[in-house]
């Protein structure tokens, strides 16, 4: 496969991973933040659960198509780091962490549902809804760490333009900081379009990252041509 080809496909990856991770919270959605155990139980009354789960399921396979994504620019940004990559493998180490405790995330949200529509206490509702979103919260911490991470080394190697790298570091930071965090989660899914978007369109984006020896270093997406 050539280094356009890799290009698109993860470009194509990273679209549709928010693709269909706004289609499947469309159709599960959540219960109103902040919600009482008396409205939580009213939503479980009004949800469908078997629509709940499909949404789940398709929010689930975007949430893990951008993970090829992440590792296309892993491997970018790894290649263009030079040595070991340690700041790019940790900032992927952290977005598989975030992916998959996503994943798993909505499973307490699906219980939430199955419990409130066989009766579990109003109290213990608001409860396991606490535990799901204090999760959550985790979550982009770890998102905030491959983004800062990932950009950064983007940002000062140059081998994409410098507008993603620096983006990228400005979104991590909103990740990292509570009270940012969930506008910065909504800019995390606008950063994906918008840079898959490009990569579909300039392929060829990625430039050759010079060493300090002066010979050309070619990261691993930056290779044969097409």
């Amino acid at each position: 496969m050539s280094t356009v080809t890799r290009t698109r496909v993860a470009a194509a990856l990273g679209l549709f991973s928010i693709i269909l991770s706004a289609v499947g919270l469309s159709i599960h959605g959540y219960p109103a933040i902040g919600a009482s155990g008396e409205e939580i139980a009213r939503w479980a009354a009004s949800t469908n659960q078997q629509q709940f789960g499909v949404g789940v399921y398709i929010e689930a396979l975007g949430t893990l198509l951008f993970l090829p994504f992440a590792a296309w620019l892993w491997s970018v940004a790894r290649d263009a780091e030079g040595g070991l990559g340690w700041l790019a493998t940790t900032g992927f180490g952290a977005v598989v962490l975030f992916s998959g405790i996503s994943v798993m995330d909505n499973g307490i949200w699906s219980s939430l549902l199955d419990g409130a529509r066989h009766g579990t206490s109003p109290q213990a509702l608001a409860s396991i809804r606490d535990i799901a979103e204090y999760i959550f919260h985790a979550t982009l911490l770890f998102g905030g760490m491959f983004f800062v991470l990932t950009g950064y080394v983007l940002f000062r190697t140059r081998v994409l333009p410098r507008w993603v790298g620096a983006s990228a570091v400005v979104i991590g930071l909103g990740l990292l900081v509570p009270p940012l965090a969930i506008f910065a989660a909504l800019l995390v899914w606008v950063w994906t379009v918008v840079v898959s978007l490009y990569l579909l369109v300039r392929p060829r984006a990625v430039a050759a990252v010079r060493e300090p020896s002066g010979a050309m270093a070619v990261p691993a997406a930056a290779g044969t041509r097409s």
